[in-house]
């Protein structure tokens, strides 16, 4: 129609002809369409239009023209603070926080005031990477400058909590809501429990998910998740049959995290049948994530050839977290045949995703069965190929504050102070256990002499 109206009908387009435009193509990811909208943009005069600014902005960072963005956006001499907070949101969808820090510096300097919006998405942004100590900061300072936080910066900062399982400043959020009266918005609501069942605060999750009166399949999943990551699997469970009396149709991730619960319960036929159900009941094609539940479940249970007729029945390729469920499996189970028959697969060249860690498992299979060669073989396949396990991580929540730290972890700037105190901690340890030692050989030597 737009091309009509230029070509066909020769009409010069307007303001409001061009704005849609402009936001059709950033719908539809058309960045040739939007470049003959630019055009028209500067020939009818419009090119000081911050409105027009922002949406060509945001449509070459959606198609991922940064450069062609910044170019846009250095080439207005006067800017307000939604065409900043346009290309900041373009920097963090990028995942560069630093960029996006520079130009709200730059966007300060220049006078122009960080609107609720432009706080929103600055840290919505940095709750996406984690980095839930920055987020902290800026709520502070958004406050300090008396920008009053909404309930949607709220909402978009709680996951960060969550994921961090970092409770205190979660809470503080929730009085935050309570004071604003925030709380009486479902998605809110739903935000909240997800935060608290996350954190582990299962008790308070429950209080608040029974206060809410219409439940949506968003809050159930939420107290259902919470309930499952958290060892509760027959709580998780029952919720799961109580969603289900209550006519909420469960969706993708209901069943990822039913699934995973009966696997860690043991529970393999109850969710064997929730499988079935998903898919035959419900007509929910299974994901990669439901394959990897219920293959955990089939061989946790035993039911190792049960599991290897799901992994070979898969329509695309598993992946390594499922590899390394069977194999760890086949190895409890000393059933190194059916191990064997994933060895094909698991050391294929083609299978970019076995890493490490399913290799260290067949090393052991190979050598519970004493074949050194194939044990040599493997590990220089590792050495050559370069692969390592991944690491793993500890953490700890002090104050605010979330650290983690690995094995001989020498990153922390106090670690010497850390290792110090360590060593510490384990001569006294060391002392107690002689004294505890002695003093028992004293009592067992007197009972000897009577």
């Amino acid at each position: 129609m737009f091309s009509n109206m230029l070509y066909v009908d020769l009409v010069p387009p307007d303001l409001i002809t061009l704005s849609i435009a402009i936001k059709s193509c950033v719908a539809m990811r058309e960045l040739l369409c939007g470049k003959i909208v630019h055009f028209h943009v500067l020939v009818n005069g419009f090119h000081s239009d911050l409105h027009l600014v922002a949406g060509l902005i945001d449509l070459h960072l959606k198609c991922d023209r940064t450069d062609d963005a910044r170019k846009v956006f250095d080439a207005v001499s006067v800017k307000d603070a939604f065409v900043w907070t346009v290309m900041i949101d373009g920097c963090l969808r990028s995942w560069d926080s630093e960029d996006a820090l520079i130009l709200f510096a730059e966007m300060r300097a220049a006078g122009v005031r960080a609107t609720s919006v432009t706080w929103t998405t600055l840290m919505a942004g940095f709750a996406r990477m984690g980095l839930v100590s920055d987020i902290l900061y800026m709520l502070h300072q958004m406050q300090l400058e008396g920008v009053r936080p909404e309930n949607v910066c709220v909402c978009s900062i709680l996951p960060a909590f969550s994921e961090s399982a970092i409770l205190k400043p979660g809470k503080e959020a929730h009085a935050y809501s309570i004071r604003m009266c925030f709380d009486s918005d479902l998605f809110m609501a739903s935000a909240h429990v997800d935060m608290n069942a996350k954190c582990g605060n299962l008790d308070s999750a429950f209080r608040l998910f029974t206060h809410i009166e219409v439940k949506d399949t968003g809050l159930w999943n939420s107290i259902i998740v919470g309930h499952a990551i958290h060892g509760r699997c027959a709580d998780a469970l029952g919720l799961f049959d109580s969603m289900c009396d209550s006519g909420v149709r469960p969706n993708e991730i209901t069943f990822t995290s039913v699934l995973s619960a009966c696997s860690h319960a043991g529970e393999v036929d109850e969710g064997y049948r929730i499988f079935r159900s998903m898919v035959i009941e419900y007509g929910i094609v299974a994901c990669h994530e439901h394959y990897a539940c219920v293959v955990d479940l089939l061989a946790r249970g035993g039911r190792l050839e049960e599991a290897y007729e799901i992994i070979q029945g898969m329509p695309a390729r598993p992946m390594e977290d499922i590899w390394g469920a069977f194999l760890s499996a086949c190895r409890t189970h000393s059933n190194s045949k059916l191990a064997m028959l994933m060895e094909e697969h698991i050391v294929s060249p083609e299978n970019v995703s076995a890493e490490a860690g399913c290799h260290v498992v067949m090393l052991d299979i190979y050598a519970g069965n004493g074949r050194w060669r194939d044990v040599a073989r493997l590990r220089t396949r590792i050495r050559d190929r370069g692969l390592k396990k991944k690491t793993g991580f500890s953490w700890i929540e002090i104050g605010d504050m979330v650290h983690t730290f690995h094995k001989a972890d020498v990153s922390h700037p106090k670690s010497d102070q850390i290792y110090a105190l360590l060593e510490s901690l384990e001569a006294v340890n060391a002392s107690v256990k002689a004294s505890q030692m002695d003093s028992f050989l004293q009592r067992e030597e007197a009972v000897l002499l009577c």
